[in-house]
């Protein structure tokens, strides 16, 4: 039987690609939806040619239990009849499509932890923060809050001085930094860009010291291009080290 006609298995098999192609853009924004997916309603050539495969696919439908609506579409044929058949079925959330995907799970841990970040960083809603959606739906509780306090405390506390064993965050060591620098980089160099581009003072990470000294690539970056003037130092954001031009 050719693909003209979709089953639920199809669908499936659909939405766990386009979820995993849209999430970040469905996080950030959520403003792709309601969404139609055509199920391919049959002529009646084609019914006759294979009813037992149609009715096969109607039952199919008839039995959906899944997330979402099913709309049904009734047809009035010469040979065969009057004859209700399923057309599209209707998607009113991403959370719907998450179910679908069996990403349901994950999908609503993302978004609760994606609110907390957001109501912290409110700028970072609709930016780069989606794209961590993998830190945001796995990672263990304690370790999202043990990210979450670091990132607060670093942002409240941007010229300390302190080494991460010297930081008053539980469960907080070099070695747990260490295991995550990839991610803390991302995350810090996106409110350090946020904070830029809102004229904020800027996130220095001095706090951090050298234990981590990978994780502050963006930072000596930035720092080098503001010492050799590629664009105007801010008295918000400048921290001289030894050596650099005043």
């Amino acid at each position: 039987m050719s693909k003209t006609l979709l089953f639920p298995e199809d669908i499936r098999a659909a939405l766990i690609r386009r979820f995993d192609n849209a999430w970040r853009s469905w996080l950030s924004e959520g403003n792709s939806f309601p969404i139609t997916l055509s199920l391919g309603v049959p002529t009646e050539s084609y019914v006759a040619d294979d009813a037992a495969g149609v009715r096969s696919w109607v039952d199919a439908w008839a039995g959906w239990t899944g997330a979402g609506s099913v709309r049904w579409v009734d047809r009035q044929w010469g040979r065969l009849g009057r004859q209700r058949l399923p057309a599209s079925l209707e998607l009113a959330s991403a959370r719907e499509v998450a179910s679908i995907a069996g990403q349901d799970g994950r999908w609503d841990i993302a978004c609760e932890r994606f609110g907390r970040l957001s109501a912290g960083w409110p700028l970072a809603a609709g930016s780069g923060l989606a794209r961590c959606f993998d830190l945001l739906a796995d990672y263990a509780d304690a370790d999202f809050d043990r990210l979450l306090a670091f990132l607060r405390w670093v942002d409240h506390h941007p010229n300390s001085g302190l080494y991460l064993r010297q930081l008053p965050i539980e469960g907080l060591d070099t070695k747990w930094v260490e295991s995550r620098k990839g991610l803390l980089s991302r995350l810090l160099r996106l409110l350090r860009e946020l904070r830029r581009s809102s004229k904020l003072p800027v996130l220095m990470l001095t706090a951090l010291g050298e234990d981590i000294d990978r994780i502050l690539e963006y930072q000596c970056n930035a720092e080098a291009e503001e010492a050799s003037g590629a664009f105007p130092r801010d008295p918000l954001t400048w921290y001289a080290k030894p050596g650099a031009p005043k």
